[in-house]
């Protein structure tokens, strides 16, 4: 059984003491419509949200839940320019898939939002746990499970995926959007100068 919705649009006249109505189905105008909003902020490669995208979803979940301890992180691939510039961008596309593949991994899908900001960058909300802790050991465990996988490259070598991050904590209201990923940037390249490859915490 397939069970599938339908929208409709009633449009009402009424003549002298009459009144007709006309039923039309517009299933495929508001189907449409959805398509070109998944589309406006999905991210084409990945399928995740895109820089917009990710930001009105931040926006939404900031306004309805404030439970549990919050973290905004910023990832960064090390290496994708030099991967690019030796195996082609087609392959560079094949890399940031299999990144993706692994931050998907990152916390249960309840507990998180993940986009793509541009070629190397992603961003991840993680919300509703019960101590900071707790996410600490989320990105700790996809750090190790990371340094024990490898990918086959085109000149069969196998090799780690290396990204570095920096996590923000979301305890500051008072702060913009922008200015939480300013932090969470702030404290990704402090993992680049000092950490390649592993994360770091703001320290605001």
């Amino acid at each position: 059984i397939i069970n599938s919705s339908k929208w409709i649009k009633l449009k009402t006249a009424k003549v002298q003491d009459l009144t007709y109505g006309i039923v039309m189905d517009v299933s495929s105008e508001i189907l449409e419509k959805k398509q070109i909003k998944r589309d406006r902020d999905l991210d084409a490669l990945t399928k995740l949200f895109n820089r917009k995208g990710f930001q009105r979803q931040f926006e939404i979940w900031r306004k309805i839940d404030n439970k549990g301890i919050s973290a905004l992180l910023m990832f960064d691939l090390d290496n994708l320019k030099i991967i690019n510039d030796t195996y082609g961008h087609k392959w560079g596309d094949q890399y940031i898939i299999q990144t993706v593949k692994r931050l998907k991994n990152i916390a249960d899908e309840d507990h998180k939002i993940l986009g793509r900001r541009s070629g190397d960058e992603f961003v991840l909300l993680l919300h509703g746990f019960k101590d900071k802790e707790e996410i600490r050991t989320c990105i700790k465990k996809f750090y190790e499970k990371l340094s024990k996988e490898t990918i086959k490259f085109p000149d069969g070598s196998r090799r780690n995926i290396s990204i570095s991050s920096g996590l923000m904590w979301l305890e500051y209201p008072e702060l913009t959007y922008d200015e939480l990923l300013h932090y969470s940037d702030e404290a990704l390249y402090e993992s680049k100068r000092n950490n390649r490859g592993g994360f770091s915490e703001s320290d605001y």
